[in-house]
């Protein structure tokens, strides 16, 4: 598999990989690499870094989930606290000196869980305004004609530790929640516990192969642009995502592994006619396109009281970038 950079116009790198349908990126180095290709991965070692934590530390769920949180919304597209175009190559000089960091925190017994499938057992559901869920059609006649803009998708995130990483988004206020898309009520958050039918068929995307195999299954050529994603050689008109419609035939929901985020958050995979970039999803979650849930159960609200969030006011990278050229 190759991994190559393409400068546009702007002067924005991009990390790009050839389409490999046969490549599985399970081995050890293979995911340390996928990991530090992309740029939340990238964020996500060195902020990791930055607090001066042992692996051990690094890996709790809560510490490993808010970093994580943190990485996404640092390099979000649309609301980006620092120039991109420096964070970019700060990121691609920076990250690379952690690999050894990187491998050790892949190899820890407490990280198993980052590209696994779906535990169907401990899915949790934040309410925005704390009113229970809504059940939706379970056919899916409710998609409209535009395969993206009308989709519908009920959220939730694996509960491990007394966290999620929604909870962890939720409560850091990170990308849409914090550019105001999703107005979630203050502290304590209302949570649900959400049981699928155990036959539920769920889409894993566990790197960014996984969300380009989808994008090329279910193809829909997206028409709108996307903030500066310009490639010199790639054009919006060979750029797919998935027709969402086609998808929920098939699937029940469609499931972002806490691996998949680090690994595939603003990658473009490029096959012969084709390029997806996976973007927008930031933080472990599935999107459930049908409702296959067989009963849920109010939680105990939820009041994050994590250091690790005391921690990051200072770590995030555009603040331990000041100073660097």
């Amino acid at each position: 598999m190759d991994t190559f950079f393409l400068e546009d116009s702007a002067g924005y790198h991009h990390s790009v990989t050839e389409w490999n349908p046969n490549y599985h990126e399970d081995g050890l180095d293979e995911r340390a690499t996928a990991l530090l290709r992309s740029p939340v991965g990238r964020a996500f070692i060195a902020i990791s870094a930055a607090t001066g934590f042992t692996p051990d530390q690094l890996t709790e769920p809560a510490t490993a989930l808010y970093i994580a949180a943190q990485a996404a919304d640092d390099i979000e597209l649309y609301h980006t606290k620092i120039d991109r175009q420096k964070e970019m190559r700060f990121l691609r000089e920076e990250a690379p000196r952690h690999f050894r960091l990187a491998r050790q925190i892949l190899t820890h017994p407490d990280a198993a869980w980052w590209f696994a499938p779906l535990d169907l057992h401990n899915q949790i559901w934040v309410s925005e305004d704390h009113s229970p869920p809504n059940q939706q059609p379970s056919e899916p006649s409710w998609i409209h004609s535009d395969p993206r803009r009308n989709l519908w998708a009920f959220i939730t995130s694996t509960s491990t530790a007394d966290t999620a990483s929604m909870l962890a988004a939720v409560d850091l206020q990170i990308c849409d929640i914090g550019y105001g898309y999703h107005e979630y009520a203050s502290p304590p958050f209302a949570l649900w516990h959400m049981k699928p039918k155990l036959d539920a068929r769920i889409f894993e995307i566990d790197s960014p192969h996984a969300w380009h195999e989808l994008c090329v299954n279910y193809r829909h050529r997206a028409k709108y642009p996307l903030q500066d994603i310009v490639y010199s050689d790639l054009d919006m008109d060979s750029y797919l995502e998935p027709d969402w419609s086609k998808v929920a035939e098939d699937w029940d929901a469609v499931h972002l592994t806490l691996g998949g985020l680090l690994t595939s958050h603003q990658v473009a995979v490029k096959s012969k006619d084709f390029w997806t970039y996976h973007h927008g999803w930031d933080a472990e979650q599935t999107w459930w396109l049908r409702w296959v849930f067989t009963e849920h159960e109010r939680l105990h609200d939820n009041t994050p009281t994590f250091q690790i969030k005391e921690i990051l006011e200072d770590k995030s990278i555009y603040r331990f970038m000041r100073g660097w050229t």
